[in-house]
């Protein structure tokens, strides 16, 4: 489920490999479909619309499908509480399995707005610059980053490389301690920085 949440979330490619090559296909997919159901388009859930239509409910209820999830969240809601949530703005995939939640539902439910809202207290963001402690002490900043980021370290640095959640492998440009991550794609990346003691650091960075 999560492997296909991440082919979602990378406009139908698996790393080099483009599974769904229809983008009429995909755009339609990920947008409202029809007009009697603003939150759905081909076979997936869309959050951050005016309104919704529940599955068995012959009315509209208005505002987003999910109030605490992102406003571009694709979802596929199966029956009890089956679920998989993408969003392409956070770089995330959130698989949920098991047991219904509540009792028998077949697509939406309570559990996903109170689900979101676990999620968004685990988000965390770079508030100021900690002190290095130790030789091998390393810190990004900023962290989210847009275009560049700094990586601040004791030790001079012999490589970097970026890898992000589908396991492609980037070398990003590096001026001193400035790394360079103009046109890279949103998302969350794993920052592997070697160190000229052949000491590996890994850490995660948001690219926004």
């Amino acid at each position: 489920m999560a492997r296909f949440g991440l082919v979602v979330l990378n406009k139908g490619a698996w790393g080099s490999d483009t599974l769904l090559k229809d983008p009429v296909y995909f755009n339609a997919m990920v947008n409202t479909s029809q007009s009697y159901n603003p939150s759905y388009g081909y076979l997936w859930w869309l959050n951050g619309k005016s309104g919704y239509l529940n599955p068995g409910l012959q009315f509209m209820f208005n505002g987003p499908l999910i109030p605490n999830a992102p406003a571009d969240l694709l979802c596929a809601l199966g029956k009890n509480d089956q679920k998989i949530y993408v969003s392409p703005g956070s770089g995330l995939v959130v698989v949920r399995q098991g047991n219904s939640a509540e009792g028998v539902t077949f697509a939406l439910s309570t559990f996903d707005n109170k689900l979101w809202d676990y999620i968004n207290k685990l988000v965390c963001t770079a508030s100021s610059l900690n002190e290095l402690n130790g030789a091998n002490a390393l810190v990004i900043y900023p962290n989210p980053s847009q275009d560049d980021f700094i990586i601040q370290t004791a030790l001079p640095i012999k490589s970097v490389v970026l890898e992000n959640l589908m396991g492609r492998r980037f070398e990003p440009k590096i001026s001193e301690q400035t790394v360079s991550v103009y046109g890279y794609d949103k998302g969350i990346y794993f920052l592997k920085v070697l160190l000229e003691n052949e000491q590996l650091v890994i850490k995660k960075i948001v690219i926004d």
